[in-house]
């Protein structure tokens, strides 16, 4: 062997050692990724834990919602239900309050009596000297006539005269036109007879003929006192307008036939 050879040999030798030693330092440790795996094996589990925990809360907040849109559904069902019972009440009171305030012919109308319409330009005038007076209950089935008070007068024709009737259930209808002698003039505009009054004030909204033609507010006290609360044009009374009673009607404390 030459010494060509000898270092030949040499160094393959060299590189093998070399090469066996860089595998030895580069190979990983059985044990460390054990502990790896062992660690991440542990993640997952936690991770699933987790998704499952998240997946029982979704699932029982999906119950929920469900439950109320449920009870939603029942809720607007009620709310619809009680929406028609409201309308169909109101149309009730419609009808009786159509009817109060609309007395029948057999008790409300006076006997062998007719009211001819009043025109516009009726001229008012004192209240003339009546067989009746106006502090007496009205009989049932007839028109009594009312006394304007100070500052108020009737027309001069006779047409839409103030009046009152009951009927046999005590309930009090007024009727006709009282007129301003001056402008802004006073209240009361009438005093009703004793008995023939409500429990407690009441509050009607009438026709007018003041500018404006905005309709008046009429309180009715307790005590009989028929007063113009408010003029609904927000203007002033003007000498010779007329305020309306028609739409007056009420159960009295005692006014019977």
């Amino acid at each position: 062997m030459n010494r060509q050879m000898f270092f030949t040999l040499a160094a393959i030798v060299f590189a093998t050692l070399v090469i066996v030693a860089t595998i030895s330092l580069t190979r990983p440790d059985v044990g460390e990724l054990a502990n790896r795996i062992a660690d991440l094996d542990e993640k997952v589990r936690g991770l699933e834990a987790e998704i499952n925990t998240v997946t029982t809360e979704l699932t029982t907040i999906g119950a929920a919602v469900q439950q109320g849109q449920s009870g939603l559904s029942e809720a607007l069902a009620g709310l619809s239900e009680l929406s028609g019972q409201v309308a169909q009440t109101r149309q009730q009171l419609s009808a009786v309050s159509e009817q109060v305030a609309t007395p029948s012919s057999t008790e409300a109308e006076p006997q062998g009596a007719s009211r001819t319409p009043t025109s516009s330009s009726t001229t008012p005038t004192e209240p003339a000297e009546r067989s009746t007076t106006s502090r007496s209950a009205p009989r049932a089935g007839t028109w009594n006539p009312l006394k304007p008070e100070k500052n108020w007068v009737i027309s001069s024709d006779d047409q839409d005269l103030p009046e009152i009737s009951v009927d046999r259930s005590g309930t009090v209808y007024l009727r006709g036109k009282i007129y301003a002698a001056e402008s802004a003039a006073q209240n009361p505009l009438i005093t009703l007879p004793s008995g023939c009054r409500p429990a407690d004030n009441m509050f009607f909204r009438v026709d007018t003929s003041n500018e404006g033609d905005g309709g008046a507010i009429v309180m009715v006290e307790s005590e009989g006192a028929v007063n113009l609360d408010t003029l609904l044009d927000d203007g002033n009374l003007r000498r010779g307008s007329w305020i309306s009673l028609d739409n007056i009607s009420f159960e009295s404390r005692g006014c019977s036939p």
